[in-house]
């Protein structure tokens, strides 16, 4: 018979697994008191008072703060230099964005529709950016690939399309 658990929040009584408690260490059971939907709940409600505990904790211990965040992109260092680069390459798009926007008079470069959202098309070899797309043509791009070879497919396509 499978062990079961009461949530303290919504009563409910659930099978005692990580499937429907998170784990916690601190008690005996290994699993927090509340069950996961309702710990989603309290976090979504009160991610403001969360963010200022950490604030203020981070000022008033910069020390160990400094030596816990260390560890963090020591353990996961591939991850933080990956999302620094993004970080610093969308900064540089933003610019360019509004810049090809104007240039295109908010039209995609391929068929000239001027819709709600524009895509920022770039070689994904050299990450050049070629210009601003409509989905469509943003996806038919992608379908047909970006190097030389491939290029040979989206000319075969055209022909054939001009033969019908």
């Amino acid at each position: 018979m499978q062990k079961t658990k009461v949530c303290t929040k919504c009563y409910k009584e659930l099978p005692a697994v990580a499937e429907h408690f998170y784990r916690d260490k601190t008690r005996k059971d290994g699993l927090s008191c509340r069950c996961k939907q309702c710990r989603r709940e309290y976090n979504i409600a009160n991610v403001e008072r969360h963010n200022k505990m950490v604030y203020k904790w981070r000022k008033d211990n910069p020390d160990r703060a400094r030596a816990t965040s260390r560890r963090c992109y020591v353990k996961n260092r591939d991850k933080w230099v990956e999302l620094r680069r993004v970080k610093q390459y969308k900064k540089y798009v933003i610019g360019l964005y509004d810049k090809l926007y104007d240039q295109q008079s908010g039209r995609c470069a391929i068929c000239g529709v001027r819709p709600d959202v524009l895509y920022i098309d770039h070689d994904h070899i050299t990450d050049e950016i070629r210009g601003l797309l409509c989905r469509k043509c943003n996806f038919g791009i992608g379908l047909f690939g970006v190097d030389e070879h491939e290029a040979v497919f989206l000319k075969a396509a055209i022909n054939y399309i001009k033969k019908i």
